[in-house]
């Protein structure tokens, strides 16, 4: 019944979870039409435990179908990557494995989107990542 912050629920869903992927995106936001699949096919396809995912801010829903297909490269040494590239939003799939053993969010933070990515990455092979917009911010006019 208390508010313990994003980071404390987000680790409760996370090993509640029962499926293979967790994918983590704000509740008000809304993910393009397919992506998890598309995501979850290249992570297969390219044996990567961790994606990141651009995420942007629009004003109308319509311009989700702008992005039907994601340019994706793989990355050998995800923590040192998004360090470099300063990812650190909660736009992120892992594997159910990678999830336990980062042992999720820092519950000792009251937000979690400094550090999910980062404690994920930490413990991540192979990060597959895009620039293309995966998820949005629908904002108002």
């Amino acid at each position: 019944t208390d508010n313990l912050g994003p980071a404390n629920r987000l680790n409760q869903g996370g090993h509640a979870a029962q499926g293979d992927y967790l994918f983590f995106m704000d509740a008000d936001d809304v993910l393009a039409p397919h992506r998890l699949k598309q995501i979850v096919d290249l992570m297969q396809a390219e044996n990567c435990d961790l994606f990141y995912g651009n995420k942007v801010k629009i004003h109308d829903l319509a311009d989700i179908n702008n992005y039907p297909q994601m340019d994706t490269h793989c990355i050998e040494q995800p923590l040192s990557y998004m360090i470099q590239h300063n990812i650190m939003e909660m736009c992120v799939m892992c594997s159910k494995a990678l999830w336990h053993k980062s042992k999720g969010c820092n519950a000792s933070l009251f937000i979690q989107d400094e550090s999910l990515a980062l404690e994920l990455g930490v413990v991540a092979q192979k990060l597959l990542f895009t620039e293309t917009a995966t998820v949005f911010v629908i904002l108002d006019a």
